[in-house]
């Protein structure tokens, strides 16, 4: 498989050239975990074809990919269907992070031995150490390394992701991994054939029979092309009103690079370019629309979802010509109790990052037009 090395290697070079002392070591010791976990994932990955050959003869039957842009309701969406525990197949934070049979055969060893050696405790001092560690984002997005998670990182290993710039905050100086559309056929194809085994692995563990369930916000920027190669695949779609989703994600990653290169000013290069990859999605997502058959895509309004999360699940699954079992309906009815009296308590300002409504409706006008988002 082709790797794509020039945005790492921009990553390293700035990583290295635009830092103080301090942020200088700190990015330092990320490569010293980072390219060493990707050099070993990939030798793990590709000794697989040799140790575990009977994955690539699994069939992905019928998945149900999760998108939207980010901060749109694909992660409280996807951990509630999760919740439909005989249905769906999914990933875990740790999963991502080791995709190969390989290494979940020595990692879940491992964690099985040194349970027995420290007689359950390690599992309480872990849970501990991911609070503090990831405590600079929970209250935006929970992470958990035994949680549901999106897959976005398996293209870590492939050298293509946009989540690169979530450690590496260079967006204006760095290649664009966002505009999949442009990419040669052949490299589309590899990149989604690794992917697809990648797929493989993980259903081999958890079992073919289950549906995969995936979300990814970054998969909206494949929607036309995944959909070709899976073609039995369903999407859900999740759309939020822009003048809401833009600020938040922009939020969301200035918190991030924050906590690992310090403060960086609201009108930067690195935030107008996030804002053009926003907006970029956004309509590539309008044009991919129309070629896909709509009894394969359910388009969820993110207001719809967060005011009665149980009918639109039910709305999802008919649509899908899905039956819901009864443990799910308990589980269904539980949510809408204990969501009924939820209230976010983020508010996010556009004039912090120099944007207006008025920008933003300029620059998504068919995206308000046809979803009928008020400005």
């Amino acid at each position: 498989m082709k790797f794509h090395f020039k945005p790492f290697f921009q990553a390293m070079y700035f990583s290295f050239h635009t830092l103080s002392i301090k942020r200088f070591f700190i990015m330092l010791a990320i490569w010293m975990v980072f390219l060493p976990g990707i050099v070993i994932n990939n030798i793990a990955l590709f000794l697989d074809h040799f140790l575990f050959h009977r994955f690539k003869k699994v069939r992905i039957k019928k998945p149900i990919f999760i998108i939207g842009n980010a901060r749109s309701g694909t992660t409280f969406f996807h951990r509630l269907l999760c919740k439909d525990q005989n249905r769906y197949a999914y990933f875990k934070t740790y999963e991502v992070f080791f995709p190969s049979l390989l290494f979940r055969k020595i990692i879940l060893g491992l964690i099985h031995c040194l349970e027995c050696l420290f007689k359950g405790k390690l599992t309480h001092w872990m849970n501990k150490k991911e609070t503090k560690i990831f405590s600079d984002v929970n209250h935006i997005h929970k992470v958990s390394i035994n949680q549901a998670e999106e897959e976005e990182a398996l293209f870590f290993f492939a050298f293509w992701s946009v989540d690169l710039h979530f450690l590496f905050p260079f967006l204006s100086k760095m290649e664009d991994m966002n505009q999949f559309e442009t990419l040669k056929e052949s490299d589309k194809n590899q990149l989604l054939s690794y992917y697809e085994n990648c797929l493989k692995r993980h259903m081999t563990v958890h079992g073919e029979k289950k549906i995969f369930l995936s979300k990814n916000p970054n998969s909206t920027s494949k929607l036309w092309e995944m959909s070709n190669h899976f073609p039995d695949s369903r999407f859900i779609l999740l759309v939020r009103n822009p003048l809401e989703q833009i600020p938040s994600t922009l939020n969301l990653f200035g918190t991030v690079w924050e906590s690992i290169s310090g403060p960086m000013p609201c009108d930067s290069p690195e935030f107008k370019r996030l804002y053009n990859i926003n907006v970029d999605m956004y309509k590539y997502m309008l044009r991919a629309l129309p070629r896909i058959d709509k009894k394969r895509i359910a388009i969820v309004l993110y207001d719809d979802l967060v005011k009665d999360p149980e009918k639109i699940i039910k709305e999802v699954y008919h649509h899908f010509d899905m039956d819901i079992s009864d443990d799910f309906k308990a589980v269904l009815s539980a949510e809408k109790k204990r969501h009924s009296t939820y209230k976010s308590t983020h508010e996010y300002s556009l004039e912090k990052y120099n944007l207006t409504p008025e920008k933003i409706y300029n620059d998504l006008e068919d995206v308000f037009t046809t979803f009928g988002f008020s400005i």
